[in-house]
């Protein structure tokens, strides 16, 4: 497993944590989409989104420090 792989583990197991109990629907934030505007997205939305590792992983480490 890479450095960034743990990174990314860790995280998930953080905010995994914390949304457990709550509606993840309820929990949102902003990602800037591909015509640059700004969308609400939900986690459910990042983690479903293959295609677009690098985003996935800044909206984690967002939404990661917002949930601390």
């Amino acid at each position: 497993m890479t450095q960034i792989g743990k990174v990314i583990n860790i995280m998930n197991r953080v905010i995994m944590s914390k949304i457990n109990g709550m509606n993840i629907m309820m929990i949102m934030m902003k990602m800037v989409s591909k015509d640059n505007r700004i969308n609400p997205v939900t986690y459910q939305d990042i983690m479903n989104q293959r295609r677009s590792k690098h985003h996935a992983l800044i909206a984690m480490i967002v939404v990661n420090y917002f949930l601390l």
